[in-house]
């Protein structure tokens, strides 16, 4: 391997590999000082998630650049999600003043129409929404909604060159998804299980492509099971043991009154 080509792959090491919740943006920029061209090589994304290699080829015909892959990595498609890697706004900041692509395409599926940077940007922006929020928790992990908004904002202004959403304008999309944001995330059991059916769907359509493996295959449906045990779980047990505690309480405390009672009336004659 060449030293450029290992300066390269540091880069999408750094993406894909890092504990991201240490992120520091001076070693992101100090790898990125280390290339010229910041598209120049591109990712094998299946080899990634097949063996977990980072392969990466500058004559690479359709591969990820360190942009798409930022966005991919908080898609659907990946374990990491927003709340994973909270500090993709800065990294997505720093490639784009590195000059990256915004506009290079990319098929996400063997016989699908590519998409640009921009594109699948906007596929996230409608993904990390209040209106489809059932569905994200696992995603956005310990982060708030005005957070996650507020991040998407920042790289919307960054990708697309325009001026960031000014404070006035967050906190008052924020109050409007604030609310939303309450109404969605206590769903009932019920409410939960009639939404299932779609959720599944939805995330079968993401996460299995046509080219995987059936060892793939396997392992994306086991994470989408586990997916479903996370999303199923329910507050209903432990409210039942506490209304359990509660009878128990009021038991002892009605026979405490009728022995009380009883010893009254045994002075009484």
């Amino acid at each position: 391997m060449s030293s450029e080509e290992g300066a390269y792959e540091n880069i999408f090491k750094y993406l894909a590999e890092n504990d991201l919740g240490t992120f520091s943006g001076d070693t992101f920029q100090e790898l990125l000082s280390e290339v010229d061209d910041i598209d120049k090589y591109k990712m094998n994304i299946s080899a990634y998630l097949e063996r977990g290699e980072i392969s990466i080829d500058k004559n690479m015909a359709n591969g990820m650049t360190p942009l798409y892959l930022a966005l991919w990595l908080i898609s659907v498609n990946h374990d990491m999600g927003i709340g994973g890697f909270p500090q993709v706004d800065e990294c997505i900041k720093l490639l784009v003043i590195k000059g990256s692509d915004v506009n290079y395409k990319y098929s996400r599926r063997r016989g699908f129409a590519a998409t640009t940077a921009l594109e699948f940007f906007d596929s996230l922006k409608d993904f990390y929404t209040p209106d489809w929020l059932l569905g994200k928790s696992f995603w956005i992990r310990g982060l708030t909604p005005d957070q996650v908004i507020q991040k998407m904002d920042t790289m919307e202004g960054y990708l697309k060159g325009n001026i960031p959403a000014t404070n006035i304008q967050r906190r008052f999309r924020g109050n409007q998804s604030r609310q939303k944001w309450e109404q969605l995330w206590t769903p009932t059991l019920k409410q939960k299980e009639k939404d299932w059916p779609e959720l599944e769907d939805e995330l079968m359509k993401t996460m299995i492509e046509e080219d995987m493996t059936e060892a793939r295959i396997a392992e994306e449906m086991k994470r989408i099971r586990e997916f479903k045990d996370h999303y199923m779980a329910s507050k209903k047990s432990k409210r039942r043991k506490k209304s359990k505690r509660r009878k128990k309480s009021k038991k002892k405390k009605s026979k405490k009154k009728k022995k009380s009672n009883k010893k009254k009336r045994n002075k009484r004659r």
